[in-house]
């Protein structure tokens, strides 16, 4: 006999795509599922963020976003692409340091830097992202939490995880948050947690890495 530890989540059968429904359209209600390309997508609706032998994945929530307000998802969208930018120089080995908000991005961000990118603009919203390196979208996770929790100034902070505290990768995003916190600048760093704010109020952001 294997103990289950059962996962609940918010998502419904409808939810699912085809291909994936497939595998539990008939009794039983319990069976094995081979790992493959495909049936690996389950972990998405399984979890909110985890980290493959091959790629990271991570679930932002916009609970509150109900479609009225159409400038409500451009705070957000610039504070991702922001991370995103600031990832992309960091592993292309450039400096930050001395560029705007917007010169950051304009220079850095790239388009098809992730295996997967989805902005879901239903209501409730969700900004989804998977990359190709185990480490992308754990950045983009535990930028965006920061800068939520306004702790991009003025305070330390490291990245941990908490069902993985020694894994290689966490330590690596640990140091590259650290650098961006050093080389973007003050008034980079403000406008990230003003835009995190804006989007906190608006939409509920929340991604899930906490700050604590």
């Amino acid at each position: 006999m294997r103990q289950v530890n059962w996962i609940s989540t918010d998502h419904y059968k409808l939810d699912l795509p085809p291909y994936l429904v497939k595998y539990f359209e008939k009794p039983p209600a319990i069976s094995a599922v081979p790992r493959n390309g495909i049936t690996d997508k389950f972990f998405d609706f399984a979890y909110e963020s985890y980290i493959s032998e091959k790629e990271s994945y991570v679930s932002i929530a916009a609970p509150t976003y109900d479609g009225r307000d159409f400038l409500s998802i451009t705070p957000p969208a610039q504070l991702i692409a922001l991370a995103v930018s600031i990832y992309k120089a960091q592993e292309s080995g450039q400096s930050i340091a001395g560029l705007s908000y917007d010169s950051i991005i304009s220079t850095y961000y790239d388009d098809d830097i992730f295996a997967d990118a989805q902005m879901r603009f239903t209501s409730p919203g969700r900004y989804n992202f998977k990359d190709r390196d185990r480490r992308l979208a754990q950045f983009v996770n535990a930028f965006v939490a920061l800068a939520i929790a306004g702790a991009l100034t003025g305070c330390n902070s490291s990245v941990t995880n908490s069902k993985a505290p020694n894994s290689p990768e966490t330590s690596e995003i640990d140091r590259m948050i650290a650098s961006a916190k050093r080389d973007a600048g003050t008034a980079v760093l403000n406008k990230a947690q003003d835009q995190a704010k804006l989007s906190k109020a608006k939409i509920g952001l929340s991604p899930p890495a906490k700050v604590g």
